[in-house]
């Protein structure tokens, strides 16, 4: 399977932060967004040590899916029952599933039209 996922965005041990999508949503948003943005102190302090000033577009290279198998997940699919599958093309950030041509943000490997 391949799973997508970004940087946690504060520390989550912390009861004031955990309120936060568990720290995982709108890394983005929070990374970027200023003071007028709800936990951007939080996001700014737990980013410096863990990612420096490393920009967001850079995690796109942590992103190695060499083990996804799409025949895998439908077999798993089809196994559940289910009779239908979907699937994200395009995640709410911008990064595209397939080597896009009007972006640099984008996975090297069609995953959307292999899937």
């Amino acid at each position: 399977m391949l799973l997508y996922n970004t940087p946690m965005l504060v520390d989550v041990t912390s009861a004031k932060t955990r309120s936060i999508q568990d720290g995982a949503e709108w890394y983005l948003r929070r990374l970027n967004g200023g003071k007028g943005i709800r936990q951007f102190d939080e996001t700014q302090l737990y980013r410096q040590p863990k990612y420096g000033d490393a920009p967001y577009s850079g995690f796109q290279n942590q992103v190695q899916p060499e083990k996804w198998n799409p025949n895998e997940w439908m077999s798993l699919a089809k196994s559940c029952g289910a009779q239908t599958v979907i699937r994200t093309s395009k995640h709410h950030d911008g990064y595209c599933l397939w080597p896009a041509e009007s972006t640099a943000y984008h996975e090297k490997r069609d995953i959307v039209g292999r899937f």
